[in-house]
């Protein structure tokens, strides 16, 4: 069996710019701090068809 080994040139598409602005977050995201952290879900019937949690980081 022959092995062959294929390489290929990967080309960053990012500049100066676009890297600044993938680390910098937008500012509209901050209204939604809020929601990060643990939520349970539970149904409020009482009927229990909805239990369960979830994390938002």
């Amino acid at each position: 069996m022959t092995q062959k080994t294929i390489k290929t040139k990967t080309k960053s598409l990012e500049t100066d710019t676009q890297s600044k602005e993938l680390s910098t977050p937008n500012p509209s995201l901050k209204s939604l701090e809020r929601l990060v952290g643990k939520w349970k879900a539970t149904d409020p019937s009482g009927s229990e068809a909805i239990d369960g949690a979830t994390t938002f980081e």
